[in-house]
């Protein structure tokens, strides 16, 4: 087992099948995200990705992904598995994405069309389109009224009830 400074050597640490198998496809997504963007793709990177990071804290016998020993070996971890050629602010936000999934998945298949669904891929972009969502639902349901707007409201009901 790797002692906490060490800079990993990741061939010398056990990896259960499934995860290994995890790697290599999620290794065969990102060259296929290379030519095409596809949010199927993006989840399977995501699974690997975080797969790793989890990984790497249990190693280092940690909670969080913090630190600049979690950071080293992270980074050693990304590159070893071809996942470093990936721009940080899109694995940040694949993270967010998989942090969310199940709800990032009904919305993609309940609210959105299937034409908006096939624009939507790249993580940045779902998570902010979720977001977008997220936030007019909530306007929708809490609108915010000002005084002048509520003298207005009753006025309206007077006159209503009047005719």
């Amino acid at each position: 087992m790797p002692v906490r400074d060490e800079i990993f050597d990741f061939d010398d640490i056990p990896m259960d099948g499934g995860m290994k198998k995890l790697i290599e496809q999620a290794q065969e997504a990102w060259r296929s995200l290379k030519r095409v963007d596809s949010w199927e793709q993006w989840k399977i990177v995501a699974f690997a990705v975080d797969g790793g990071r989890h990984e790497i804290m249990r190693l280092l016998h940690i909670n969080g992904p913090t630190g600049a020993q979690y950071s080293r070996a992270m980074g050693a971890w990304l590159s070893r598995h071809g996942f470093d050629e990936i721009d940080k602010s899109a694995r940040s936000y694949l993270q967010k994405c998989l942090d969310n999934l199940t709800e990032m998945e009904k919305w993609r298949s309940n609210i959105l069309n299937q034409s908006h669904r096939v624009k939507l891929n790249h993580p940045q972009t779902v998570y902010s389109n979720w977001q977008k969502t997220k936030k007019a639902a909530v306007n929708k349901s809490n609108p915010r009224t000002n005084a002048k707007d509520e003298v207005i409201r009753k006025l309206q009901e007077e006159l209503v009830e009047k005719t």
